[in-house]
């Protein structure tokens, strides 16, 4: 029996290009957002610990626009030339920012935090009129 014309691909589909891949060839990847205009490039090896390597390239860009579009952007990939490095900009991981977080609780309702312990400030506080002794 010949093989049928509509001949489905398995999940995933070996066409698909993987961001391990890109990050092995050293390539950049360009997001415009096709709402604002902006033009973002990454480096497809910073992006390989965040995103992790199973996430496709060509058709999920990597983050959200700052305008709040998440679904209009043009994905490529380009490979630098020698002429790019120290002329074209790039986002690059620089940091880690934590932010507090709040909750409104009743007052004498006791909140646990178990995954991020406040540390202990209470040595800290210093009364008002009491001033602590100068090294001599």
């Amino acid at each position: 029996m010949p093989e049928s014309i509509n001949k489905r691909e398995s999940y995933p589909s070996p066409h698909d290009y993987w961001l391990d891949k890109a990050a092995a060839e050293n390539q950049l990847i360009v997001c415009r957002c096709r709402t604002c205009g902006r033009l973002v490039r990454y480096l497809a090896a910073d992006l390989l610990p965040i995103l992790g390597p199973a996430h496709r390239v060509r058709e999920d860009a990597p983050f959200p626009c700052r305008c709040g579009e998440r679904y209009y952007f043009e994905v490529r990939l380009m490979v630098p030339s020698p002429g790019d490095y120290g002329h074209l900009t790039v986002r690059r991981p620089a940091g880690i920012r934590q932010t507090q977080t709040w909750r409104t609780v009743k007052l004498g309702d006791e909140l646990r935090n178990e995954l991020h312990p406040l540390p202990d400030r209470t040595a800290w506080f210093v009364p008002a009129g009491i001033r602590p002794r100068r090294a001599r």
